[in-house]
């Protein structure tokens, strides 16, 4: 749900967010077509996370490179001194739901059984 109400939804309502202090119409057209795709991601991890089924568990991974990739560049960034400690939130952003993924992929059993306490 990350993916859709923080990374895509923003991205649809607000493009230039993020972006220089007057982006130019394609930078726009470029943030919201990657904010759509994003509620889209979102919205499979969602219905992939829910499944008990273990064969979609590894549509997860692809999901886990997209955040991870950007976080990395982001501290690469950030600790070379180009991005300033404001850009933190924009790695946060990308490594909570690296690592919620992460736990959806590996961890199946302990979200069964979680998921069983709850409803008892």
């Amino acid at each position: 749900m990350l993916d859709i109400v923080v990374l895509g939804a923003v991205w649809l309502i607000a493009p230039g967010t993020g972006l220089a202090d007057h982006p130019d119409a394609r930078s726009l057209l470029v943030a919201r077509a990657l904010g759509t795709d994003l509620v889209v991601v979102g919205m499979m991890n969602w219905i992939i996370s829910s499944r008990e089924d273990p064969v979609m568990r590894p549509f997860l991974l692809p999901n886990i490179v997209m955040h991870v990739v950007p976080a990395a560049i982001i501290v690469t960034l950030i600790f070379s001194g180009i991005f300033g400690a404001a850009d933190w939130l924009g790695a946060g952003l990308h490594i909570a739901p690296a690592v919620l993924l992460t736990w959806c992929l590996i961890s199946p059993t302990q979200r069964r059984a979680a998921r069983a306490q709850a409803h008892a």
